[in-house]
């Protein structure tokens, strides 16, 4: 259930809305996976809600998420990775192919 309904004070839902509305993202093809820059054309000191981002991909073996120096928590949900991560920095999600054996 915890992954259905949030519960939390309308002020944060709203900043979380705005903040999710407002994000574009610069995505990178790097050597082992990307390089993901959002862009948030909002006030820092006002907006400070951890966004979510949905990962998608083939491989079932868990991606390696970062940003800055931190290891961001990666959660399976219907067949996807979910990530929460700050609006005011730079991703990098090292992803991991599966070989195939014959």
């Amino acid at each position: 259930m915890k992954d259905r309904i949030w519960i939390a004070p309308f002020a944060q839902v709203a900043a979380y809305v705005k903040e999710r509305d407002s994000t574009t993202l610069t995505i990178e093809k790097i050597k082992k996976g990307y390089r993901i820059v959002p862009h948030l054309p909002l006030n820092r000191n006002l907006f400070q809600e951890d966004l979510t981002l949905v990962v998608r991909c083939e491989s079932t073996k868990r991606p390696i998420v970062k940003q800055g120096d931190r290891l961001l928590n990666v959660r399976a949900v219907n067949g996807n990775w979910l990530v929460n991560f700050s609006p005011w920095q730079e991703v990098y999600i090292e992803l991991f192919t599966e070989l195939q054996r014959n």
